[in-house]
């Protein structure tokens, strides 16, 4: 499975990047020691945060990024008492508010079997290489 001739095989490197990947901003921040910043990198955290996001599009991950800087950096640092008090009841309303907007999609729409068409829900993404695998299949031997 993860073989030279696999599919597979470049994920083998992961393995390499994970164990190389948390050494750049811990030297970072042993060169720039006053960046406050840089010691609040955690790189293990980050890719795991990455592997349990919900399967939507990549419109939706600066959004993310945008509201996570929003509330966890310029409110911390300018409201901060208001940012002890009120982040993680924000948290848990904003995951509310996803989960209840899903079953009231899902209650609205598809159990009526009401249809959206718009272009992002266009199976072929209006391109005809879409269709089409990344990697030719591997021939079998006969």
């Amino acid at each position: 499975m993860f073989g030279p001739d696999s599919i597979y095989n470049i994920l083998l490197y992961g393995f390499l990047v994970g164990a190389v990947l948390p050494f750049i901003p811990w030297l970072l921040a042993k060169k720039y020691d006053k960046s406050l910043m840089l010691r609040h990198i955690h790189i293990p955290i980050f890719l795991m945060a990455c592997s349990v996001l919900p399967p939507a599009s990549a419109v939706v991950f600066p959004t993310w990024f945008i509201v996570a800087f929003i509330f966890n950096f310029v409110i911390y640092q300018r409201h901060h008492w208001w940012w002890l008090r009120y982040n993680y009841i924000l948290s848990a309303a904003l995951m509310t508010g996803t989960a209840l907007c899903g079953v009231f999609i899902f209650y609205a729409f598809q159990l009526n079997h009401i249809t959206i068409k718009w272009w992002g829900t266009a199976k072929d993404f209006h391109c005809p290489l879409a269709s089409k695998p990344l990697i030719p299949p591997i021939p079998r031997p006969n």
